[in-house]
C-alpha cells in the first residue's frame, strides 16, 4: 500500500502509471485499487511468458520479470508548478498575517 495523496509527487506527469511500472507488486495506491483487472490480467500474461521463455534454466531470476528499462516510462529530473494567488477583500473570519503567522 502507498499513500501520497497531498503528497507534490501526485502532480508530476503520469504519477501513477510511473509507479505502478516500478512497484508491479503494489496493491493499494492512494486508497484505490493500484491495479484495474485488465491491467493484473497482463501482468500475469506476461509473467507466464517469461517463465515459458526461460523454463529451461530451471531457476528463474528475478530480474527476469522486471519491465524493460527500454520500456520504463522515464521520470524527468524536474517539474514546474505554476499556481495563482488572489487577493480577497471584504472576506470576514481570522486573517493570517506576518504578525500572527
Amino acid at each position: 500500500m502507498l499513500y501520497l495523496t497531498g503528497n507534490p509527487l501526485q502532480l508530476t506527469p503520469n504519477y501513477r502509471e510511473i509507479l505502478k511500472q516500478r512497484f508491479q507488486s503494489l496493491r493499494i495506491l492512494d486508497g484505490t485499487t493500484a491495479f484495474t483487472e485488465a491491467e493484473e490480467n497482463a501482468k500475469k500474461k506476461r509473467h507466464k511468458r517469461v517463465q515459458a521463455r526461460l523454463a529451461h534454466l530451471g531457476d528463474i531470476p528475478k530480474d527476469a520479470f522486471k519491465i524493460p528499462e527500454a520500456d520504463l516510462i522515464p521520470i524527468q529530473d524536474s517539474t514546474v508548478l505554476e499556481f495563482e494567488l488572489r487577493l480577497l477583500n471584504n472576506v470576514q473570519g481570522v486573517y493570517i498575517n506576518e504578525t500572527n503567522c
